[in-house]
């Protein structure tokens, strides 16, 4: 069995998200790890770069902050 993960995350440090923390438990079960990472301004994306890259797919995204109300761009990410 090959187990995947998935999350997306925008200006995790300025938020205050404990993305590093998540990633890290994703990665200790999981084969391979994707990230789908919004127009981060905080070093959020930078920060990623560092990690090793070998279960770590990075994909890069633009979120829409006209579609934030309702949770439509958290939808948009997801798909």
């Amino acid at each position: 069995m090959h187990l995947t993960g998935f999350t997306f995350i925008r200006n995790g440090f300025s938020l205050g998200y404990p993305f590093r923390e998540s990633l890290q438990s994703l990665r200790d079960i999981c084969d391979d790890v994707v990230v789908a990472v919004g127009d981060s301004t905080d070093g959020t994306r930078e920060y990623l770069d560092t990690l090793p890259q070998d279960n770590l797919t990075v994909i890069d995204t633009v979120w829409d902050d006209a579609m934030r109300e309702g949770g439509r761009i958290l939808a948009e990410q997801t798909n």
